[in-house]
């Protein structure tokens, strides 16, 4: 299976990210777009993951706050790569 640059995987998972949290503060944002976010993103995270060979549970927790901390955690140890920025 042939993998994306990991250049590409992390200016999707900029761009991802401010698009998650824009849906996570918006009143206006219907569940089906909030939800659409948060696959994209967390599919991409997911990626980043496999790219680098990061363990992550991002794949089979379901939503909830246990998705929601695993979330935190791989974007505080992508950060660490310097693939996202400090904002969770």
């Amino acid at each position: 299976m042939r993998r994306r640059p990991i250049e590409l995987i992390a200016r999707d998972a900029h761009r991802l990210s401010s698009q998650f949290r824009w849906v996570c503060v918006s009143e206006t944002a219907s569940f089906a777009r909030f939800e659409a976010r948060r696959r994209a993103y967390d599919s991409v995270l997911a990626e980043a993951c496999l790219a680098l060979g990061v363990e992550h549970l991002l794949a089979v927790l379901p939503p909830g706050p246990d998705l929601d901390a695993e979330r935190r955690r791989v974007e505080q140890r992508l950060s660490g790569y310097g693939l996202l920025r400090d904002s969770a």
